[in-house]
């Protein structure tokens, strides 16, 4: 069997795991899609592309103190230089690169009103995600034009990764109809890691904001009707990309860039939830990743839609 066929049964394996461990039988299924083209109809480089099939569930570890709801995704993100037109690596300002990773999340739910997010990731970056067969399909079938120098893309490197959010309310500034929360992520591992953090915005179109722990922002899968904005700057630094320098363990791809370790990142969107239904749209900037580069910041959207099954 070939690596696709394994990666299939591997996610059957664990959607079965997810109804084995669910006690009230509710869980969650979605899809996330990340392009720039949700963003702008120009804008067209660095990551490009990304898609996360996900599942969430409740675990029955749970109490009135603690809810704790747990995921499986499967996700591929697809970075290209800002010229894609020439094989010559003379002309790309970042390395072609793709990632292919299964994860396993946890996400812990306080009654204080903080929030407890960790991730293990596992999978690949280079050949093995796939990205350059995803890339040139999608190309070919909705005319997007011939795409050259996945060639000279970052080569295979396996992903381990370890990545932890914590979220803390703020409630002296908070109030009915919006809040405050200061949210921080690290991000350990062979691909990524960065320490990411900065103060997260919500502001409901509803009467009353419901409160972050008991939102679906984060999936607590807490049937809730919800319509808000919300708002995050962050400063990203950047402590190693596997994306630009390749394997953080040998440098065997052909071409690679040093990183801009010090970045802001702004994240803002609209989530609506009625009943079973969750749909999301975001916008994501960032400041250049790339040194030694004609690279510059990027925007990319995403859309997202996930239903609840009973």
């Amino acid at each position: 069997m070939n690596i696709k066929t394994y990666q299939c049964l591997f996610f059957l394996f664990l959607m079965a795991n997810c109804f084995s461990q669910n006690e009230d039988k509710v869980f969650r299924l979605g899809i996330s899609i990340d392009n720039d083209s949700f963003a702008s109809v120009v804008n067209d480089k660095y990551y490009t592309a990304g898609t996360n099939i996900f599942v969430n569930y409740h675990s029955k570890n749970s109490n009135e103190n603690l809810r704790i709801t747990k995921g499986f995704n499967v996700f591929q993100k697809i970075f290209n230089p800002a010229w894609v037109k020439s094989e010559n690596i003379e002309y790309h300002n970042r390395p072609y690169a793709g990632l292919l990773a299964v994860e396993h999340e946890v996400n812990r739910f306080y009654s204080s009103g903080l929030i407890w997010k960790i991730q293990y990731q596992m999978g690949f970056i280079g050949p093995n995600s796939f990205a350059k067969e995803f890339q040139e399909w999608m190309h070919t079938n909705f005319n997007f034009g011939k795409v050259y120098g996945w060639e000279s893309q970052i080569q295979n490197a396996f992903v381990v990764q370890y990545n932890t959010t914590f979220v803390k309310p703020i409630t002296s500034i908070s109030g009915n109809q919006y809040d405050f929360h200061w949210k921080s992520l690290a991000e350990v591992g062979t691909a990524f890691n960065s320490i990411n953090t900065g103060l997260l915005f919500r502001f409901s179109f509803n009467k009353n904001l419901v409160k972050l722990f008991q939102s679906n922002f984060f999936p607590s899968l807490v049937n809730q009707k919800e319509f808000y904005f919300y708002l995050n700057p962050e400063v990203n630094i950047q402590l190693y990309d596997a994306t630009i320098q390749g394997n953080i363990f040998r440098d065997n791809s052909p071409l690679i860039y040093g990183i801009v370790p010090f970045r802001f990142r702004l994240h803002a969107g609209l989530n609506y939830d009625v009943q079973n239904l969750h749909l999301r749209y975001g916008f994501h900037y960032t400041t250049n990743e790339v040194s030694k580069s004609t690279a510059t910041g990027y925007y990319y959207g995403t859309v997202s839609l996930a239903y609840d099954f009973k």
